[in-house]
Formats: C-alpha cells, sequence, structure tokens
C-alpha cells in the first residue's frame, strides 16, 4: 500500500528574503526521494488512476514553472528597488544643484539690477 501525504503550500508575500532554495525540496530533491522509496516518477503506480496521476504530473510542473516565475520576479523587483533608490538619490543632487543655481541666478541678477539703477541715476540729472 502506498500512502500519499498532502503538502499545503501558503505563499508570504511579506517576506522579501525569501528564496528558491527555501522551499521545502527542490524538484530533483524530491525526485531522489522518491526514487530512494522505490517510486518513479515516470511510472503510475498500479493503484492510480492514470488520468489523476498525469493531471498530479502536469499541475506538478505547472507549480515549479511559476516557483521559478515567483524567484524571478521577486530578483527583479529587488534590482528595480535599487535602481529607485540610486534614481532617488541622484534626483536629490540634482534638485539641490538647481536650487544652488537658481540662488546664483537671482544674485547674479539682483546685482545686474543694481548696477543698472546705479548707472542710470548717474546719468540723470
Amino acid at each position: 500500500m502506498i500512502v500519499v501525504t498532502r503538502h499545503e503550500f501558503v505563499a508570504d508575500d511579506d517576506s522579501e528574503s525569501e528564496s528558491e532554495d527555501d522551499s521545502d525540496m527542490s524538484e530533483s530533491e524530491e525526485e531522489s526521494d522518491l526514487e530512494t522509496r522505490g517510486l518513479d516518477l515516470e511510472v503510475c503506480p498500479s493503484s492510480c488512476d492514470q488520468n489523476l496521476y498525469d493531471n498530479t504530473c502536469l499541475l506538478r510542473e505547472k507549480r515549479i514553472d511559476v516557483e521559478e516565475q515567483l524567484a524571478e520576479e521577486r530578483l527583479n523587483k529587488e534590482t528595480m528597488l535599487k535602481e529607485m533608490d540610486a534614481m532617488q538619490k541622484n534626483a536629490k543632487v540634482i534638485e539641490s544643484a538647481m536650487k544652488e543655481v537658481e540662488q546664483e541666478l537671482e544674485a547674479s541678477q539682483v546685482s545686474a539690477m543694481s548696477a543698472f539703477e546705479m548707472h542710470f541715476y548717474q546719468r540723470q540729472p
């Protein structure tokens, strides 16, 4: 008699530090574990309906694909967050430089206006 256990997987969106290695078993570990117990994943057990077995295999493959996509998306998210932080720091530097240039421009305009007014008022009798 073969006993099949059911594992429930719950996605934890709050945990950003999880990696693909944190899963209970990788595909190769799962396969080697089943092989050591004398089970071949390529052959449907005699006590199991072939359609159920095929659907189970298909779902397992889909789950593995989704887990791989999720791991890739987590890496993309981390990369984008790092890029965003770098861009925000760059934006702060640019804003600071722009404020400094605006202040220098205003000071220059005030100075030019003062020079103009002095020159204008000196010419009037």
